[in-house]
């Protein structure tokens, strides 16, 4: 059980096909020595039969009786880790999508939580049924995390980001405090890459909600706020001003298409829903955030023309859309599009007629656009 546990937290807990895909170095045997997936299922048979032994007895002692029970408790447990391992490995296994189903994820969470409220409940397991707990509410939050950033609700986002941060800590400290009685003090401590990893999707999610969130977060203090923001795990803001100086482009925008939300956009930041009213028109396709400024009123109306042809095109997330002097603009303007999150478009305006396969903008908007998504910080699951 120990080396199942420790394989777990050391994301060791890929299928052989998996690593096998991605890590062409491993070979078989090393996958199955290092899977946690195969060594919970050897606790589960191991259990099985110590159970089946112990019952076969016409009259087990209470030791016994008491064995059979923790046994039968110990393999809902592995069950339940199989269940994680199972939802890990779809995060990262799903090429076929190019955004993760988080809304799908967040629901699995929530069942497992819900079906094994109630498991491994002994006193003796109380320490992994707290682990367990703790670590299904820390994914559910960071998922809703990025559920709500993609569709910009402020309040929501920073609620989920406040709570998951709060749990990482809680837990950072808990295993922190469990290392240095086994270690001397001269040695320095770090988090199981499990919880690192989580410490990653949290840190991509706070410089997510720094971007998304720049116009409202800015507006106190717009100085005192680029200089916190510049210290986030990944300032974007910095990479988008080094990109447009780069290519000397117009305009570099996220456009939210509020049509696609299942609740009324009424804005960044926080807004008394009683004095909003939902946005229409033109109005449905704001600029969340614009470098170095919003785009020309003139041009706009063409940037949410082309948006709306080419919804199903975005929607396939393989190809970036590159169109010229669109809808009878006169002037010479590029556009190129890419999706960021399922409702939220990348656009990269340059005011000269530019190629279609430029590398450049093909790799700044594909990486931009896979940290966003979280799909970067999920594929780290294969590195650890």
């Amino acid at each position: 059980m120990l080396r199942a546990e420790k394989s777990y937290f050391y994301l060791k807990f890929f299928t052989q096909r998996t690593w096998m895909s991605n890590f062409s170095r491993f070979s078989k045997s090393d996958a199955a020595e290092k899977n946690a997936r195969s060594l919970y299922s050897s606790v589960i048979q191991a259990l099985t039969e110590l159970i089946k032994n112990a019952s076969s007895s016409s009259e087990a002692s209470l030791l016994e009786q008491l064995l059979i029970k923790v046994s039968d408790q110990v393999i809902e447990y592995c069950k339940a880790r199989h269940e994680l391992i199972d939802l890990y490995s779809s995060l990262i296994t799903s090429k076929a999508e190019w955004f993760i189903d988080f809304e799908k994820s967040v629901k699995v969470i929530s069942a497992l939580l819900q079906k094994h409220r109630d498991h491994f409940s002994h006193t003796v397991l109380s320490p992994l049924k707290s682990n367990f707990q703790q670590e299904c509410e820390l994914v559910l939050y960071l998922f809703r995390t990025q559920i709500q950033i993609s569709s910009c609700r402020y309040i929501e986002s920073m609620m989920y980001l406040n709570k998951s941060m709060h749990l990482l800590q809680r837990i950072s400290e808990f295993h922190s405090l469990k290392e240095s009685m086994k270690q001397s003090s001269s040695k320095s401590y770090s988090m199981f890459p499990l919880f690192d990893w989580y410490k990653r999707i949290h840190d991509a999610l706070l410089s997510k909600f720094t971007l998304y969130f720049h116009e409202h977060l800015t507006e106190p203090n717009p100085t005192e706020f680029r200089a916190m923001s510049a210290k986030v795990p990944t300032d974007f803001y910095s990479k988008v001003v080094a990109f447009h100086k780069r290519v000397e482009c117009a305009n570099v925008s996220l456009v939210l298409n509020t049509n696609r939300l299942k609740e009324p956009f009424m804005g960044l930041g926080y807004k008394l829903p009683s004095k909003q009213q939902p946005l229409s028109g033109i109005h449905s396709y704001p600029a969340i955030f614009s470098y170095p400024e919003t785009p020309q009123a003139n041009i706009w109306p063409s940037v949410i023309m082309l948006l709306s042809a080419k919804e199903r095109e975005l929607d396939e997330a393989k190809n970036i859309v590159c169109e010229h002097n669109s809808y009878g603009d006169k002037s010479s303007l590029t556009y190129f599009l890419f999706r960021a999150d399922p409702n939220v478009t990348m656009i990269i305006i340059f005011n000269v007629k530019k190629s279609k396969n430029d590398s450049q903008v093909d790799a700044f908007l594909k990486d931009l656009s896979k940290q966003l998504s979280l799909r970067a910080v999920m594929e780290e699951l294969l590195s650890k």
